[in-house]
């Protein structure tokens, strides 16, 4: 088994240390093996947590084995917080490569991810907590924590992003994923938990996103 330590795709800086899975080009060839004809139960673990695209590019990246002008392209990542600790990322493209090119992931990344279980206020959480409620801190690590944090259904987490909700500039640049964070966090009680001083504007918009997409 292999990881990337650095993805060549992978620019903003990121909350946690991560272990980078499924960058794969031509260049670089495929770190796992190859699948069977079909998706399997892998693919269906991947899918199921590959919840949330963050981490957006302005370009996007195709897919190098496609080779015609309507490859697949992403421009994000997704990330994964596995309730043992680890916490991984891999390309938008991720689910692309397994189901269409037959790629399958180190199998630590997939045990990883097969729990199922809630995940548990940890450091994680707490750091990525701290990041939020620091003002000084790098606006970009701020912006990936809003995204990031959503993965701990817990009141502290729900605090956290209120305090968010307050700075100007992360309300101004990021009030729709502010709103995202709080409707997954919170589910469909999101708007009345909130009050009308929070869930207002872009970030009603992200609650509602969240809430039509879950029914």
């Amino acid at each position: 088994m292999e990881y990337r330590d650095l993805s060549p795709y992978s620019y903003a800086p990121s909350p946690l240390p991560m272990l980078n899975v499924g960058w794969l080009g031509l260049e670089m060839g495929f770190q796992g093996g190859l699948r069977g004809s079909a998706p399997d139960a892998g693919y269906e673990v991947v899918r199921a947590a590959s919840r949330r695209v963050s981490n957006k590019m302005m370009g996007y990246h195709a897919c190098d084995f496609c080779g015609d002008l309507d490859a697949a392209s992403g421009n994000g990542e997704y990330r994964y917080y596995s309730s043992s600790g680890e916490t991984f990322v891999a390309p938008e493209l991720l689910l692309h490569y397994m189901e269409v090119h037959r790629y399958s992931p180190p199998d630590a990344f997939l045990e990883a991810l097969g729990g199922g279980s809630e995940l548990a206020w940890d450091w994680r959480a707490e750091r990525l907590s701290a990041i939020l409620r620091d003002e000084v801190e790098d606006p970009e690590i701020r912006w990936n924590a809003i995204f990031d944090i959503a993965n701990w259904k817990d009141a502290r987490a729900v605090e956290a992003l209120r305090v968010a909700a307050t700075d100007p500039i992360l309300l101004d640049n990021a009030g729709f994923e502010i709103g995202e964070s709080l409707g997954m966090v919170l589910g469909a009680d999101a708007v009345g938990e909130l009050g009308g001083d929070v869930a207002a504007g872009e970030i009603l918009r992200g609650i509602e996103s969240v809430q039509e997409k879950t029914g």
